[in-house]
């Protein structure tokens, strides 16, 4: 949730430019999500006025090939497309 939320805001803030922001890593260091790191993307193809926006997170902790190595992606298209 805490990944789809943020790719909503930071899409909110492209405004009318229709042009996605550079992608936007950090890692979070709350309670028991302390290490995951985070990576948010965002493509855009335009359809005259309105525009389609692809968003990609994806989430790691811990060190591939490691047993305690997990990932997570999510993937979500947003339109304002009347």
């Amino acid at each position: 949730m805490v990944r789809r939320e943020f790719a909503r805001r930071k899409l909110q803030m492209i405004g009318d430019d229709r042009a996605c922001a550079a992608g936007t890593n950090f890692t979070i260091a709350e309670r028991a999500l302390n290490g995951v790191a985070v990576t948010v993307t965002c493509s855009s193809t335009a359809h005259g006025a309105p525009a389609v926006y692809y968003l990609t997170s994806k989430a790691t902790i811990g060190g591939l090939g490691s047993p305690a190595y997990a990932e997570r992606r999510m993937e979500a298209t947003v339109s304002n497309i009347p």
